[in-house]
């Protein structure tokens, strides 16, 4: 093929792209243009033709009516422009909003030889928006005017709100919610105990997946008040967002109602199934709706042999009375007539009923008209008085046999009102009196018969018998009656109604003078007696002690040599294998070298114990005294009680005071109080069962003195005088291991160093010891 045949065959080919091209823009629902710079338009597509009502494919300037001189002056400028928006008269008179984006096209000169743009209509996005701006302002309004509250809600945030919304939480102005989330102007958690931070952002959520959601809520106003609402959130678009459209309306009127009639219903269910009448319920059709446990006990039949049935059908199965006959009829009339009077009960009297097991029972039957949430309801109450009946005659015969037996009584018997009132007395009562020249009949109340002084003691005695329905053996002094005091023992019991009401007091009154006076002369002889074993118990007692003592003074110093010589033994060991180690250069293991040394000091303690222990029973007054800190014996003494006390499982707490606390004494005979005084503790809380067994030690100082607290929660101190705790030998523990020499150890020293020492009992049961000692300035007491 020649060049010119492939030149022909190159035009065509380019002539159908170009066709295609055309087509393409010519289907594209925007405006397409190629134009001069003096407005004239030399290409435009379909879509710009038509908009614009031409024809022809180049368009004068002048032909689009309307000005382009500033447009081609910003891309003469530019070279580029976007968003040009313009408005343009049609020729046909209409309308057209314009939107418009251009680039120049420059020839090899650097020149604009042609602008080429993409023009849009937006006429209907132009109306829609101008509507839309008329829609935005009646919504404002609409939203700051309205009564009722309402907020808007972006993400999870306020960003608006109306007046009535501020006023509804009690905030003064917007500032105080705009910004804050849903949560945080709401208490920690809702009435259903869920996170309210949690149930917020799950019911924000719903609302933008939904669109729609609407839930009670309860907020908390800006003076602490808690207030319930009905919350509306719907999501709206606005302006590219969706916001959450929010709705208040206050329901804690409602809520306060539903709360209080929820109370009011279990209220009434609870007295409806415990009342011991029992209760038909009936709409007014005669339809039994519900029916207690009481009318299943009485008549023998279950609820639900009894609901869903007509009244008048369940009265004619179990009511043996031929006039109380029911049916439909009757019925209506006792309705119409419970209704003419509702706030009267109507009683119908006695029934005899055939229960469901074949027994004849009697009842009393009253009936009520009730309100209730399913309307006006009849209520029909049955008490059963089978038992009433079957005792009226008993106690009719019962009454003849009290009358006789009251009056053949030889002791006075009274019948007393339940304020003391006599309201019978039989003829003892009568005839006792006229033997002392008394007119009984002025007597109208007990409380004639007794002394001011003693009124309260037969009140308290007559509230007693009302409350348990009776007493035994009160006895009381009457006032002079004839010159003469009568020394009385009243036996009282209750006599109630039949509704189990105490109605009131049958009493005997029996004159107990003589009795009275040989039981004293009996016990002055009693208590001589035992005041006189007691004397010589205690005698016998301090000679034993006495003896005890001094068998322990002669063989103290037996010990001290029996002891003294192994012990010796042990430390001269321990030293020499110390010697040994050091002259050897150090052959033997750190800890073994620090057991030794450890056994070589604890020799020295124990014989620096026994030594005291010595001069303690030999009466030496030999020792050094020194001044030493009080809180130091504390601390070295309890490091000697310390395993045995947590091998007790016993919380164990100090508090020392921060200064010394100089005091003039023994250090061995300090720490012995303090360990005396643990052990005392430790054996007190091992005899009882208490939660965080504690001991408890704290110093302080006051007025020259150093106080020491010794505190526990055991058993607390025996009930004995405070001298007795600390005698020699006194001891409250019942096993072997209990010598009675403790307290009696601290004591003594306590004196020695001239100090005192205050036993008690504290608030948790336990005991606690106070000691204190004078405190040293040099070598003086202060």
């Amino acid at each position: 093929m020649d060049t010119s045949d492939q030149l022909t065959a190159l035009i065509e080919e380019l002539k159908v792209e170009t066709s295609e091209i055309d087509n393409l823009l010519n289907r594209i629902p925007v405006g397409i243009y190629r134009s001069r710079l003096d407005g004239s338009i030399v290409y435009a597509n379909k879509y710009f033709r038509d908009l614009f009502e031409i024809r022809g494919n180049i368009i004068a300037a002048k032909e689009l009516s309307y000005n382009r001189k500033d447009f081609f002056e910003l891309v003469s400028k530019c070279g580029l422009i976007d968003d040009f928006t313009a408005t343009v008269i049609l020729p046909s008179g209409k309308t057209l909003h314009t939107i418009e984006s251009a680039r120049a096209i420059y020839n090899v000169k650097g020149e604009i030889e042609f602008v080429e743009g993409i023009l849009t209509d937006i006429t209907k996005f132009k109306t829609v928006q101008d509507a839309l701006a008329e829609s935005e302002e009646k919504y404002r309004l609409l939203f700051e005017r309205s009564d009722d509250p309402i907020l808007l809600i972006d993400g999870d945030r306020w960003v608006d709100c109306n007046d009535a919304a501020l006023k509804i939480l009690g905030l003064r102005d917007k500032s105080e919610i705009i910004g804050r989330r849903l949560y945080d102007i709401s208490p920690e958690t809702q009435p259903d105990n869920r996170s309210s931070k949690d149930k917020a952002m799950e019911y924000i959520r719903e609302a933008y997946h939904n669109g729609y959601k609407r839930f009670d809520w309860v907020h908390t106003t800006g003076d602490g008040r808690n207030i319930f609402v009905d919350v509306s959130l719907t999501a709206i678009p606005y302006r590219k967002r969706i916001l959450l459209f929010t709705y208040f309306r206050d329901i804690s009127a409602r809520i306060e109602s539903e709360r209080k009639l929820r109370e009011n219903e279990e209220k009434f269910r609870l007295v409806f199934h415990n009342i011991s009448d029992g209760i038909f319920l009936i709409d007014q059709s005669g339809t039994v709706l519900d029916v207690n446990r009481a009318v299943e006990n009485i008549t023998g039949y279950n609820s639900s042999e009894i609901v869903g049935e007509k009244i008048w059908d369940f009265s004619n199965k179990i009511v043996l009375n031929e006039n109380f006959k029911n049916n439909d009829d009757k019925f209506n009339l006792n309705l119409l007539e419970l209704k003419a009077n509702p706030s009267h009960q109507q009683k119908e009297g006695e029934l005899i009923i055939r229960k469901k097991d074949g027994k004849i029972s009697y009842v009393n039957l009253t009936r009520l008209l009730i309100n209730s949430s399913q309307g006006v309801l009849i209520c029909s109450i049955i008490r059963d008085i089978t038992e009433i009946k079957n005792t009226t005659s008993e106690l009719i015969l019962q009454k003849e046999l009290y009358q006789g037996l009251v009056q053949t009584l030889p002791i006075s018997v009274y019948v007393l009102d339940l304020n003391g009132n006599i309201l019978y007395a039989n003829d003892d009562a009568y005839k006792y009196f006229s033997e002392l020249d008394f007119d009984f009949s002025t007597i109208k109340s007990v409380f004639d018969l007794i002394n001011e002084s003693d009124y309260e003691r037969l009140k308290d005695a007559l509230k007693l018998t009302i409350k348990q329905g009776y007493i035994r053996h009160f006895e009381i002094e009457s006032r002079p009656i004839n010159g003469k005091i009568i020394e009385v023992e009243i036996n009282a019991s209750v006599i109630y109604d039949t509704m189990g009401n105490p109605q009131s007091i049958i009493t005997s009154i029996v004159d107990i003078g003589a009795r009275k006076q040989t039981e004293r002369i009996r016990e002055q002889a009693l208590l001589a007696t035992i005041e006189a074993a007691k004397a010589r118990s205690e005698a016998l007692e301090i000679i034993h002690n006495s003896a005890r003592l001094a068998s322990i003074g002669v063989v103290a110093g037996g010990i001290v040599h029996e002891i003294s010589q192994p012990l010796n033994a042990i430390r001269i060991g321990a030293e020499s294998i110390l010697t040994w180690d050091k002259a050897n250069k150090n052959p033997l293991p750190s800890p073994i070298i620090n057991m030794i040394q450890g056994i070589s000091k604890a020799t020295l303690r124990i014989d620096d114990i026994i030594q005291h222990m010595r001069s303690l029973w030999l009466n030496s007054n030999t020792e050094t005294l020194e001044i030493v800190d009080l809180n130091d014996c504390i601390k070295s003494a309890i490091n000697l009680s310390k395993m045995r006390v947590q091998s007790h499982e016993i919380i164990f707490e100090t508090s020392f005071t921060k200064e010394r606390l100089p005091i003039k004494a023994n250090k061995i005979h300090i720490e012995l109080i303090v360990n005396n005084l643990i052990t005392n503790s430790v054996n007190a809380l091992d005899s009882c069962e208490k939660p965080n067994k504690t001991i408890r030690i704290a110093t302080k100082s006051t007025g020259g003195y150093a106080y020491m607290i010794v505190y526990d929660n055991g058993i607390g101190l025996p009930d004995v005088k405070e001298e007795k705790l600390f005698d020699p030998f006194f001891s409250t523990r019942q096993s072997a291991d209990g010598t009675g020499v403790g307290l009696a150890i601290v004591k003594m020293f306590v004196d020695k160093y001239k100090g005192s020492i205050q036993p008690m009992n504290n608030e948790d049961g336990g005991a606690t010891f106070i000691i204190n000692f004078p405190i040293c300035k040099g070598d003086q007491y202060e």
